[in-house]
């Protein structure tokens, strides 16, 4: 029992598919995710139909990600915020979009430990709704 707690309190929280390890590149239009050399995801501003934020749920911290859903796909690119390039990305959402709720982190972020979903921008229709 006792080495079942210490192998679970040591294994690295992993929230998704993009591994610790992972780095947030921004390239003019484009946002790609890359482990190492090799370029795990990518997307393009104009293709962005909606951005979800929740918290994962690391036992004893939670973990703010982001969803990047694409127009005509079901296709998303998921991020969060250990990976390197976060903040920069956040920075880039914040100055691209517009109508997004300026206080869409704090409604993240609390309360503790619930994964408070949210769509924090979501791409005009055609016909502007």
């Amino acid at each position: 029992m006792l080495n079942w707690l210490r192998n679970f309190f040591d294994r690295p929280a992993r929230p998704g598919p993009n591994p610790p390890s992972a780095v947030i590149r921004l390239q003019d239009e484009l946002v790609h995710v890359c482990e190492g050399d090799r370029r795990t995801a990518s997307f393009r501003w104009e293709d962005l139909s909606r951005i979800r934020a929740w918290k994962h749920d690391c036992f004893t911290y939670d973990l703010i990600c982001l969803g990047f859903d694409m127009r005509g796909t079901e296709e998303s690119v998921f991020v969060h915020e250990e990976m390197e390039g976060f903040k920069d990305l956040v920075a880039e959402i914040e100055r691209r979009c517009d109508r997004l709720d300026p206080k869409w982190w704090s409604k993240v972020a609390f309360p503790a430990f619930e994964q408070n979903h949210l769509t924090i921008w979501e791409a005009l229709r055609p016909d502007g709704s």
